[in-house]
């Protein structure tokens, strides 16, 4: 395989290799279990997690209460004529 003007030479690699090591994401390290729950609270989703069914739920009650008070209150016409 021939190298690019771009790209590196085997040897350059290999010299990269050895002082960086392999390219690697330590981001999706394997975790375990307990790693994984501790933490999941550190995580922004999280709390927006915990917090929406409270926000639906508020929002639905406002609006039930808002329609029974609206059966509640009906307005008497008297049409006298």
């Amino acid at each position: 395989m021939s190298a690019g003007p771009k790209d590196l030479s085997q040897a350059e690699a290999s010299q990269r290799l050895q002082e960086f090591g392999p390219n690697r994401s330590s981001v999706f390290k394997d975790r375990s279990v307990l790693r994984i729950i501790v933490g999941i609270p550190k995580e922004p989703m999280f709390f927006f997690m915990l917090s929406a069914p409270h926000s639906i739920s508020c929002f639905t009650t406002e609006r039930a209460l808002h329609s029974l008070h609206n059966l509640t209150s009906s307005k008497l016409v008297l049409d006298l004529h």
